[in-house]
């Protein structure tokens, strides 16, 4: 009944409620087969047809609704086919292939209770027949859905039914996976037999499952073993190879991760996806073309993927691609666009270290989308990234956010802990890292190790053990303490193996421990104590050749005493050695003193080497001690060491190596050589003495003798001798062949990865082969294990190559908590003051010149930080030092001028200007410095002078010379490229440049148009080939200067002889020297302290003192000498960067005479770095300036370098801003076009420019200059000022004002009122005015008026202005006529003649009572002019038509000739005259009649405090119409008094006389700005 009941019902199901009959195929089983083959082609919908039709023929057929089932869950319709599957199961109860599919069914659907009920229900016999694929698709289903407790019921009941070990051990430890027993299960594991394939997909299963549980418990190092385990087992474990990327990412090796993921990639295309993750490890290593390119794969398969479009977003920003912007518009219109333009940028600049920039745009993004959990992680890394960038200080904001983001955050808490502990407060460290313990963070075991450690360093041991004690309870302590002794760090170890001691734990080897810690701790009192079970007969215990060298060294540091004597005797016997036969302990003592110091334990290396030579004074290890000896800073006892075994050993060979090293101490290097070569010739196998030998002749530049020795070392490497792997990376490391070098530092440091020393110099080799991102991730991890302070040096350095000043700081600060070192403390003074924080540059340079005062680069830095904080007087004395002991020191004279010019102490400024171009006639730039300073002082005349004949010389002369240091393939911003040289010279020749050497020149006679020199200095020979392509294409001549020398030598990656030869020969090189090799500092005191050769010179002798100018001319001569000789003529030097040298030229003023003097003998020509670079005729032969190219350096910037630079247009400028000074606005106004034209510095030009139109009232056009000159200097007071000032002068400005003015004929006009005035935008100034008028005449009465009226100043171009102004008289108390004027007036600039035109046209009232009262008005027409007549004689013309209302007409020129005396512009003399006519001179005003007025006129002006002045004074003869000549004279006062800033009284007085009329004037009152 039940199974017609089913039928009944399916057949109901598929007839519907039509039930209309179709034409049916007669046979069903052909539709089966069709619908097994429509499967086979993938067409699964006509499949599903085909079942479903032959299920309407006949339901009841079981195996038409298995086929229906199966295709249902082929199409993902697990729901649908299970319904499918019961009908069949009803139909046929027993078919187990109708439960397999169910149960596939059932886990699709998520049903996991009824998954594991029916596994549960099945007799075993047919559950085994389910299959293993099954069950592992079923248990990996249930762990993914985090049901392990079912995913354990499930294997428990499968283990019952395999019949194979693997299966057994694999279901064992799934089920206790599900219990989250990670121990269980790595337990059961162990009993896999790898000898057994059966059942690879399970056991593949629980390997892959214990390590998800492992990672997820943040043990990555064990869960990469557990991945590992599985992929043994399946190959092909797509899962496994996903879950172990991953667990290498979480591991901090995102290139193993990144080569797994290829690996999945490769085998299966379904996993294009993990594209996505290997770009964004890519991205992390810092391969940004590789990431993109990744992103680009994945785009050609799922063009809409989110993640690939955000890392091929953020990879063309980064990279500043061209196409980063229309991507980016593309991106913004698909889907989601907006959140991954946001995600890209934020990715970019966390690239770049932009991390503020990314935490803002995330955040400000998750405020709209708080539930974007990929946002939140990323955010939550943004944060994670910048903690470990900055210093521990800074570190404390990013964490702290962290946890405001996700408290708890286990990371976060760790890392806040050790912030805490750095900065001391190690109660609030240790509660942040216990936080962290009890979250779960990763690797907790060792954040416990770390823990305890700290503490144990602090002394507080007892405390130490008790934090062991809660959060690892249990766990045994002599593993803890043997993992420290391995360190060696025994302040960590001693106290875990003293409570493991007292624990019993394995006391032969904790007491064998615990005594070899407490020795090298200085504590042997109770040796015996410790060592006796190991030196027990029934210790069982096997001594190891190790514990044994660990034993003698102990026995060797706690000395000869009775008891350790008797100890040693034991241990000799018990290896069944004679007591007085020494040499095993001898050789033991060796291997220990050895491996200290490979570990740069040299203290204890030293008391162990000097314990084996004790014993046998033949032994070859006396450099080792020896040197030992200097790494501790004891040179004494290594010369005493050394001279005792030079007469006192019995070996020849110990003797002459021992003379060897002595004569390297005292610098005679041949005798070193020399007895160096004895010794070997004595004992061939002495590593130590054939490295010092090669040190040497490396040093002297015989690379091929060097090579000889180096090769020794390689044969004995290559029979199979590790031990020598040291020195041959350290001598391909001096070679400069960092890619030998790098195999082996490798190795050294794989196979001691504790020794931070190896670690270090991979790292550095990595560096020096431009692959940073491995050497910064090698440092990182270094500083995770172990604190050394030459890590932080050379990570400083590497990111100071990248060009990251702030990773710089942060370095630094962690290095100097660690050493104060000088190297740490300049890097920190640099980066500091690039990035502005001038405090901490200043305290750096000043420890630094507390140790090294002779250190110029780090006074002149002091002094520039001093300047920036404000401390001007302190920052004098810096460089009046410096000036002192070398009064041609360029960079203190420049700064003691520009800090006079501050201060506007022009009299020091033109004093020390004036210095400055003494000693450098050639230098464009100084003597236009000199001449402002000139300008300051007032001495225009003299300005004009010193630059008088050359602002015209445009075409003179002047040949640009560049020069490009250290040019490297490398991928650092600190360092000149090939590509770099090459887009250089490519854009020189389109800019129409031709090339010369110097041979080529002749400062007499210098090629004219454009010309340029380029130097290229110590560059590798590879950049050089690329270098001479560069030239040959171009068709360009260079100058390579690099160490020469008469000896038939070679340095380290420089060109050979033979390629310089070749370089000649080719016609596109000159050969020049840039000095000796050997830069490094020599002895400058008696106690051996080091310094600048030159600066401080060399010590003799203990007993003749410094050397005198003989002999450092001597020095000098036989070192030019040498440098001079290969080279062809003329002999070109290149001075060395920097203040250290032997041939330095900063350095005190003696040194340099004989310096000079040496060159001169020894040289044709000297090149020095200067910011100019431009050759001259009046340039110096012996110091000829030349331009360093700063590094990452474009064509544009070369280019407005070259204009900005060039001597004449520097002149120009300069005469420009003194003809500015001089009050010759318009001549000014000329020449800075024609520095502009010329290309001179925009800068510059834009603030002189500026401030001249800003005296000229050229407003909007003097703000728009001088916002670009701030925007190019942002930091400059002058340019700040005259802003301001420009700024406060477009203001809003309110005059109030009385006046009286009183004639001869007694007509008095009173005026009182005022008008208020300022800038609505930079071009338009409207104004409105008002104000009260009264007219008196004896005789005549009174009138009175108010006056109204509105105005507007507009600059339609720069210096042009128009003005107009209406205003409205409302006459009072008699019935008169209201009148209406104003008037327009444009001011055009007269370039040509230095000067400005006026145009203007008015009409006004006439002041007086009866012009008034008959309705008298005028219209007046004016032309005013002002020129310059040559530099000191200044021309005003007026041309003035009046017409008036009663018919009288009255025409006017007049004009002032002034010559400024002695060139000032505050004092003037000269003439001034007027004619005038009208037609009547009425009685109701004054018109003047056949006028003819003749004077001679005199001005001063000036500024006394708060008071500004003008006053002149005219006086002479005049007559009109009728009258005879007769004297007449006229004066003008006006004064201006400011209160505050923007409060100012001001007052007029003018008398002004004519042969028949007087009028005086007098006018005061406020103003203001608001």
């Amino acid at each position: 009944m039940k199974q017609i009941a089913y039928y009944l019902l399916g057949l109901a199901a598929l007839l519907g409620p039509t039930c209309a009959p179709a034409a049916e195929p007669v046979s069903v089983m052909s539709l089966l087969h069709q619908s097994r083959t429509a499967v086979g082609n993938t067409n699964l919908i006509s499949a599903l047809d085909l079942a479903a039709r032959a299920i309407r023929i006949d339901p009841a057929y079981a195996e038409c609704w298995k086929q229906q089932g199966r295709v249902l869950m082929l199409l993902q319709r697990p729901a649908e086919s299970l319904k499918s599957f019961a009908t069949a199961q009803v139909l046929i109860p027993q078919d187990r292939d109708i439960a397999r599919w169910s149960l596939y069914a059932l886990v699709d659907l998520g049903r996991y209770r009824e998954v594991v009920d029916t596994i549960e229900g099945l007799p075993l016999d047919q559950l085994g027949e389910l299959g293993e694929n099954l069950m592992v698709r079923v248990l990996s289903d249930l762990f993914d859905a985090g049901e392990g407790e079912q995913a354990g019921r499930v294997a428990q009941r499968w283990g019952q039914v395999s019949p194979h070990a693997n299966s057994r051990a694999a279901t064992a430890s799934l089920m206790a996976l599900g219990r989250h027993n990670l121990a269980g299960a790595e337990l059961a594991l162990q009993k896999v037999s790898s000898e057994q394939p059966e059942s690879s997909l399970l056991v593949a299963l629980a390997y892959n499952q214990l390590g998800i549980a492992l990672l997820k418990d943040r043990q990555t190092e064990r869960a990469i073993e557990a991945f590992n385990h599985a992929l043994t087992v399946r190959p092909d474990g797509l899962a496994s190879l996903r879950e172990l990327g991953w667990a290498y990412r979480a591991n901090g090796d995102p290139e193993q991760a990144v080569e797994v993921w290829q690996r999945g990639i490769d085998q299966n295309p379904q996993a294009i996806n993990w594209l996505g993750w290997v770009a964004d490890a890519q991205l992390d290593m810092g391969q940004v073309s590789e990431a993109e390119h990744a992103a680009d794969r994945l785009l050609e398969a799922q063009p809409q993927n989110e993640k690939a479009r955000v890392i091929k977003l953020a990879s063309l920003l980064i990279l500043q691609q061209p196409g980063a912007e229309a991507f980016e518009v593309a991106t913004a219109a698909g889907p989601q666009g907006s959140r991954v333009v946001i995600l890209g940028h934020a990715v970019a600049e966390r690239y770049t270290k932009d991390f503020a920039k990314a935490a803002e745009r995330l955040e400000t993004y998750r405020q709209g989308a708080p539930a974007d959990d990929e946002a939140k992680r990323m955010l939550l890394d943004t944060y994670g990234h910048w903690a470990a960038s900055v210093s521990r200080r800074e570190a404390v904001r990013p964490l702290t956010r962290i946890l405001e983001i996700q408290p708890g955050h286990p990371g976060a808490l760790r890392d806040l802990g050790w912030v805490y502990w750095a900065r001391g407060e190690r109660a609030k460290g240790l509660e942040y890292l216990e936080q962290a313990i009890s979250g779960g963070v990763a690797n907790r075991n060792q954040v416990i190790r770390q823990a305890y450690a700290g503490l144990c360093d602090l002394g507080e041991a007892d405390q130490a053990l008790d934090f062991v004690a809660r959060w690892a309870p249990g766990a045994p302590l002599l593993p803890l303490g043997r993992s420290f002794f391995e360190e060696g760090r025994m302040a960590a170890a001693e106290p875990a193996l003293q409570k493991a001691w007292g624990l019993g734990e394995s006391p032969s080897e904790t007491g064998f421990l615990l005594a070899h810690t407490r020795a090298l701790n200085g504590r042997c009192g109770d040796l015996a104590v410790y060592l006796e079970p190991l030196l027990q007969p029934s210790n069982q215990v096997e001594m190891t050749t190790v514990m044994l060298d660990a034993l003698y060294e102990t026995l060797a540091i706690c000395g000869d005493g009775p008891s350790t004597a008797a100890l040693l005797k034991r241990v000799e016997q018990q290896l069944g050695a004679r007591p007085e036969a020494t040499p095993e302990v001898t050789d033991r003592l060796e291997r220990s003193a050895d491996q200290r110091r490979i570990m740069r334990d040299f203290s204890h290396a030293l008391r162990l080497y000097q314990r084996v030579l004790e014993r046998d004074t033949e032994r070859l290890s006396y450099l080792r001690a020896a040197d030992s000896a200097e790494a501790l800073g004891r040179r004494q006892g290594a010369i005493d060491l050394l001279s005792g075994l030079s007469s006192g050993s019995d070996s020849e060979a110990v003797q002459q190596g021992a003379r060897g090293k002595l004569a390297e101490y005292r610098g005679e290097l041949d005798a070193a050589v020399l007895a160096y070569e004895l010794s070997l010739e004595q004992e061939p196998e002495q590593p130590e003495v054939r490295k010092a030998l090669f040190l040497i002749l490396a040093r002297q530049g015989k690379l091929a003798d060097a090579r000889e020795q180096v090769m020794w070392f390689v044969q004995k490497y290559e029979a199979g001798d590790l031990s020598v792997r040291t020195e041959i990376a350290e001598m391909w490391t001096v070679l400069g062949a960092p890619e030998d070098a790098l195999r082996f530092w490798s190795k050294l440091s794989e196979t001691y990865p504790d020794s931070a020393y190896f670690s270090i110099e991979h790292a550095r080799a990595l560096f020096q082969l431009g692959r940073p991102v491995e050497a910064e991730k090698i440092l990182t991890q270094l500083h995770q294990q172990t604190e050394d302070v030459r890590s932080y040096e050379l990570l400083a350095t590497l990111q100071d190559a990248l060009g990251h000043p702030d990773q710089v700081l942060a370095a630094t600060e962690q290095g100097l908590q660690i050493e104060v070192t000088r190297d740490l403390l300049r890097m920190r003074a640099e980066a500091a003051e690039q990035m502005l924080m001038h405090t901490t540059a200043l305290a750096c340079a000043e420890s630094v010149l507390l140790e090294d005062p002779g250190h110029t680069g780090m006074a002149r830095l002091a002094g520039r930080a001093l300047l920036a904080l404000g401390s001007h007087e302190v920052a004098r004395d810096y460089f009046v030092h410096l000036a002192q002991r070398n009064p041609a020191n360029l960079n203190a004279l420049s700064a003691l001028r520009d800090l006079a010019t501050q201060q506007r102490d022009f009299a020091d400024a033109a004093r020390v200007a004036q210095t400055i171009t003494a000693q450098r006639p050639w230098d464009a730039e100084a003597r236009c410095l000199y001449s402002a300073a000139q300008a300051g002082q007032g001495r225009f005349k003299a300005a004009l002078e010193t630059l008088r004949g050359h602002p015209t010389s445009e075409n003179a002369p002047a040949v640009a010379a560049v020069l490009y240091h250290d040019i490297t393939r490398g991928p650092y911003p600190g360092r000149n490229t090939p590509e770099q040289f090459g887009r250089h010279v490519a854009r020189l020749k389109k800019e129409g440049y031709s090339f010369f050497t110097p041979d080529q020149l002749n400062l007499a006679s210098l090629p004219g148009g454009k010309a340029i020199v380029l130097i290229v200095s110590d560059t590798d020979r590879h950049s050089l080939d690329q270098l001479d392509k560069i030239l040959a294409s171009e068709g360009a001549r260079a100058t390579y200067a690099g160490f020469t020398t008469a000896e038939k030598v070679e340095w380290p990656g420089r060109p050979t002889q033979a390629d310089v030869k070749a370089m000649q020969d080719s016609g596109r090189w000159f050969i020049a020297s840039s000095g000796p090799m050997q830069l490094r500092r020599i002895a400058v005191k008696d106690d051996g302290t080091l310094g600048n050769p030159l600066t401080q010179r060399q010590v003799d002798s203990p007993t003749t003192g410094q050397e005198s100018d003989q002999a450092l001319r001597q020095r000098l001569d036989l070192m030019l000498a040498d440098l001079a000789a290969p080279l062809a003529a003329p002999r070109v030097l290149l001075y060395p960067r920097g203040d250290y040298g032997h041939i330095a030229l900063d350095t005190d003023a003696q040194a340099l005479a004989q310096l000079r003097a040496a060159v001169a003998d020894k040289f044709n020509l000297a090149f020095a770095a200067d910011d100019g670079g431009y050759l001259t005729a009046l340039s110096d032969p012996l110091r000829l300036p030349i331009k360093l190219i700063p590094t990452g350096s474009t064509e544009d910037e070369l280019m407005r370098h070259l204009a900005a630079h060039h001597p004449h247009h520097n002149l120009q400028l300069q005469y420009a801003s003194v003809l500015s000074a001089n009050g010759q606005h318009e001549e000014a106004n000329t020449w800075f076009r024609h520095a502009q034209r010329s290309g001179a510095s925009p800068g510059a030009i834009s603030y002189y420019w500026g401030a001249n139109l800003l005296q000229q009232g050229s407003l909007p056009a003097a703000k728009r200059l001088l916002t670009e000159a701030l925007t190019a200097d942002p930091s400059n007071p002058r340019i700040q000022a005259a802003l301001q000032e420009t700024k406060e002068a477009m203001d809003p400005q309110l005059h109030l004002l009385a006046a009286r003015a009183k004639d001869d004929e007694r007509n008095i006009h009173e005026q009182a009122g005022g008008w208020l005035r300022g800038h609505v935008t930079d071009t338009l100034r409207p104004e409105v005015l008002a104000d009260h008028n009264r007219w008196r005449q004896k005789g005549q009465g009174s009138e009175e008026g108010r006056r109204a009226g509105v105005g507007a100043r507009w600059y339609p171009w720069s210096e042009y202005w128009l003005d107009g102004r209406i205003w409205w008289m409302d006459y009072a108390g008699r019935a008169l006529e209201d009148i209406t004027g104003g008037f327009v007036r444009m001011r055009l600039p007269t370039a040509r003649f230095g000067g400005d035109l006026n145009l203007e046209a008015s009409r006004d009232a006439i002041d007086t009572v009866q012009a008034i009262r008959s309705s008298t008005e005028q219209w007046q027409y004016a032309m005013r002019s002002f020129s310059r007549l040559g530099n000191n004689i200044e021309l005003y013309l007026n041309g003035i038509y009046t017409d008036r209302d009663d018919a009288n007409e009255t025409r006017s020129v007049d004009g002032r000739l002034l010559w400024r005396a002695r060139g000032q512009p505050d004092v003037g003399v000269g003439l001034y005259g007027r004619i005038a006519d009208s037609d009547v001179n009425p009685a109701a005003y004054y018109a003047p009649m056949e006028l003819h007025q003749y004077q001679a006129y005199g001005q001063l002006k000036g500024r006394f405090n708060r008071l500004s002045y003008t006053a002149s004074i005219q006086a002479g003869y005049g007559r009109e119409q009728y009258d005879e000549w007769r004297f007449i004279w006229g004066t003008q006062i006006q004064l201006e008094y400011a209160l505050w800033r923007r409060l100012y009284l001001f007052c007029d007085y003018a008398y002004d006389q004519s042969p028949t009329y007087d009028q005086l004037k007098l006018t005061g009152g406020l103003g203001t700005r608001f």
